[in-house]
């Protein structure tokens, strides 16, 4: 009998064969329906379910241990080193790069680098970077992600010149950090972008820039051959490293398309207001890594039911409002700082919209990225779109607003969009964990 004409009655019969005993829940009647008879998935699922609610044995809670999750790599301090880098690589280099280039090109240059490095950045944590053994992986197939770094660094001085030269070098540098992070090399990272923000100062910048992203490739290089890593997972799926590749762009795009904020003419006003945004993400991102961990624990021993209530109560709930509380503290307090310290050491801060319109952007990328990590792609990409045409569309209402408005209602926009799904999925906690959680 084929799959598709399988029925529940049918389908108990190949169970309970299987385990010798009726199924506990549909979720074990599914496993064996897909491993015995190949039964596609989702078609699994719903036969389980239907073999459930015609089955009257009594359900037992579950008394097996949740899937040992490895905890967080402890290397998110080396990741915010590296974002410190990167964000004092954005406020050190704008202005000698304007006055040796022109505030103008500078700004079409970030304007650009930052929309594709985001891309960049997404599909290599999707695709490689993501796991343990991620650089292992490029070692391993090194041609693949260098072909996609020839394509994506050679194009941009093709059709925008000099400008473009400086988006490749830009680039180059960002991209390379994720990968030295990855590798633990971070304070290698963080010395290089300082030496070169100091030498950008004293020297002709655009050539330190070009020669740190020769350095940068050089360091990557050594990086990915020295890796001996046993590899132990299977890479991302190209098609779901796309879709990621297509978020992040669509993050960084919406990070630039609001022109009031003044990338690269307002110098490192830009990133000294990004900074403790991106610093509060990091920790609330921190704090999201216990749905891998915690939530599977506080699942155990819950009886499986084919059709489960909705509780405000689930755990996975409590863990997301958690970072997004440590979002919005986080940011707030050191956006009070910076406002209130910078002055005192003659450094050059934006108006309070823009550290808003930043931690809206911050929100909204906590967002996606949950989404795109459960799985559900589309929604993060319903979320960024309806960001983007949000913040494109602000001016045309003519509304009299300050620095970075566009941005920040677009991003809250998006942010509202992308929480409902999240909200709806966490209500049901064991569906969200039998369905969303084991994600590669």
């Amino acid at each position: 009998m084929s799959a598709a004409a399988l029925g529940p009655a049918q389908a108990r019969g190949v169970v309970e064969a299987g385990l010798d005993r009726a199924p506990q829940d549909m979720l074990e009647a599914a496993v064996v329906l897909e491993s015995w008879l190949g039964v596609p998935a989702q078609r699994a699922v719903a036969l389980g379910g239907a073999m459930m609610a015609d089955t009257e044995h009594e359900r037992r809670a579950s008394a097996g241990r949740p899937h040992a999750v490895k905890e967080r790599p402890r290397r998110a301090v080396y990741e915010a080193l590296a974002l410190v880098a990167a964000v004092a690589a954005i406020a050190g280099w704008a202005a000698p790069l304007g006055r040796a280039l022109g505030p103008t090109q500078v700004e079409r240059a970030i304007v650009v680098a930052l929309p594709l490095t985001l891309a960049l950045q997404w599909l290599l944590r999707t695709r490689w970077l993501g796991r343990e053994d991620g650089v292992a992986h490029l070692a391993e197939r090194p041609l693949v992600p260098a072909a996609i770094g020839v394509v994506a660094v050679g194009l941009p001085p093709c059709v925008l010149g000099t400008t473009g030269a400086i988006v490749a070098m830009l680039t180059l540098i960002w991209v390379g950090g994720t990968v030295l992070v990855s590798r633990g090399w971070a304070i290698l990272y963080a010395v290089v972008v300082a030496v070169a923000t100091v030498a950008v100062h004293l020297l002709r910048p655009p050539a330190v820039i070009a020669a740190t992203g020769v350095l940068m490739v050089a360091l990557v290089v050594a990086a990915v051959a020295t890796d001996e890593t046993a590899i132990e997972t299977a890479p991302g799926r190209w098609r779901r490293a796309a879709a990621a590749a297509c978020l992040g762009g669509a993050l960084g795009v919406l990070l630039v398309a609001d022109p009031t904020v003044g990338w690269g003419v307002r110098g490192p006003v830009p990133a000294i207001a990004l900074l403790p945004s991106m610093l509060a993400s990091l920790w609330a991102g921190v704090h999201l890594w216990r749905l891998y961990v915690d939530f599977p624990r506080a699942m155990s021993g819950v009886r499986a039911a084919p059709r489960e209530r909705r509780s405000a109560r689930s755990p996975a709930l409590r863990i997301v409002a958690g970072a997004l509380a440590r979002l919005g503290l986080v940011t707030a307090l050191l956006s009070g700082a910076t406002m209130a310290l910078a002055p005192r050491y003659g450094l050059p801060i934006g108006r309070p919209s823009v550290f808003g319109a930043f931690a809206a952007v911050a929100l909204l990328t906590l967002v996606v990225s949950l989404l795109e990590a459960l799985g559900r792609p589309r929604w993060g990409a319903a979320a960024a779109g309806a960001a983007l045409a949000a913040e494109v569309g602000w001016p045309a209402l003519h509304v009299a607003a300050g620095p970075g408005v566009a941005m920040a209602v677009g991003a809250g926009i998006g942010a509202v969009v992308g929480l409902l799904p999240i909200v709806v999925w966490f209500l049901r906690p064991g569906r969200a964990l039998a369905t969303a959680m084991w994600i590669q």
